[in-house]
């Protein structure tokens, strides 16, 4: 069975087209991570259409390697402040932060923003440079910077002794950003960094097993799945557990399957284990920031905090002259079953009736954010 000092757990973070994807492409490849179909794709993370079709990570998403007999879990976080909530409930599930920075632009405001979120967390900061293989490089000026913000930024003395590589995810090379130059070992080095910097998850002495919630995702053979980090003991196929939510009575259910990642797949697992990162299945009306352990033990974690919505826009079925004649949804009831259930699990999207009746408004954190999911309705509803 896995062994806790066995996992490390860590979020990447950048800003938007510093590479971010394209790397963890190559970590990927580099740990042989990747089934033959899988390594002829170029981007496999953003495997959502609109990424695809954006070039942008939208939604946070967790994929894990082995190297050197140590389980990495790396916990992909989108790069664009509209897309924060995906970053602000995923974070507490890492250990550390890899900090990936242009080696030609240097830190830019998504940087700023996303690293704000791990120093106010006090995770272990790692930085990679990326894109030196570019002859305008300059990757000691961006490490420069890169120090400069986080002292700006209020990180500690421990956060501010980080590592670092110097890296190009185009030609699949990694260094020590402080040591010679040398692109023989791909992206050995990298990984290595994060294997011998990063620590072992922290865990309750406790033997009762306690996760909290902290992604959704749905399958209609599995129906809804729970994403999150095990706190202490372990869960298994089977184990009967309470689910506790904020402010609200226990429920009891019962778990079906147990599963973590391996690479791109969703593997079933005899056992979840303290430190682990994994999915469970049979609990029907699971949310963000609810509790799972077992039936008597009374588990009090404070809920996920993220940051209020800025821009809202009101949603209402088709009452045109033209209503009916595509799309599927044409009452309220369908339009508002759709929008709350998108707001149960992203997180930083608020859902509130209109004065008028029908009428839905909704808030998000962005025009970017609303301007994703009303693309995602529109497609739908062609389909």
């Amino acid at each position: 069975m896995l062994n806790t000092k066995d996992i490390r757990n860590i979020a990447i973070v950048a800003h938007v087209d510093h590479g971010k994807t394209s790397l963890v492409d190559q970590l990927l490849r580099q740990a042989d991570a990747l089934t033959r179909r899988e390594s002829t794709q170029r981007l496999v993370m953003d495997c959502n259409a609109q990424e695809q079709e954006r070039g942008i990570t939208i939604l946070s998403k967790v994929t894990a390697i082995d190297w050197k007999g140590v389980r990495i879990n790396i916990i992909d976080t989108p790069g664009h402040a509209d897309f924060g909530g995906e970053v602000e409930r995923v974070i507490d599930m890492a250990n550390a932060v890899l900090v990936i920075v242009d080696a030609v632009e240097g830190p830019m405001p998504q940087t700023r923003f996303v690293a704000q979120k791990a120093i106010n967390k006090g995770l272990k900061l790692l930085v990679a440079v990326n894109k030196v293989d570019r002859p305008e490089a300059q990757p000691e000026k961006a490490i420069d910077q890169l120090y400069d913000l986080f002292v700006t930024l209020g990180a500690d003395c421990e956060q501010l002794d980080f590592p670092a590589v110097s890296c190009s995810a185009k030609e699949a090379f990694a260094y020590d950003a402080f040591g010679e130059v040398n692109t023989e070992n791909g992206m050995a080095p990298l990984l290595d960094m994060l294997v011998d910097n990063v620590a072992s998850p922290t865990v309750m002495d406790e033997q009762e097993p306690v996760i909290q919630i902290h992604q959704l995702d749905y399958s209609e053979y599995l129906g809804l799945i729970g994403i999150g980090r095990v706190i202490s003991g372990s869960f298994h196929r089977g184990q009967k557990v309470a689910v506790n939510a904020p402010g609200e009575d226990a429920r009891f259910c019962q778990i079906k399957e147990v599963y973590h990642q391996q690479g791109l797949s969703r593997v079933a697992v005899d056992y979840g284990v303290a430190g682990d990162i994994i999915a469970l299945t049979g609990i029907s009306d699971i949310a963000i920031s609810d509790i799972v352990t077992s039936r008597g033990n009374h588990a009090e974690l404070e809920a996920l905090e993220i940051d209020t919505p800025t821009v809202s826009v009101k949603f209402s079925v088709n009452d045109s002259p033209f209503s009916g004649q595509e799309g599927k949804v044409l009452q309220s009831r369908e339009l508002a079953e759709r929008l709350y259930l998108e707001a149960s699990h992203n997180v930083s999207l608020h859902v509130t009736e209109a004065e008028e009746a029908g009428v839905y408004e909704v808030s998000g954190r962005g025009e970017l954010h609303l301007g994703v999911l009303i693309e995602s309705r529109q497609r739908e509803a062609a389909v």
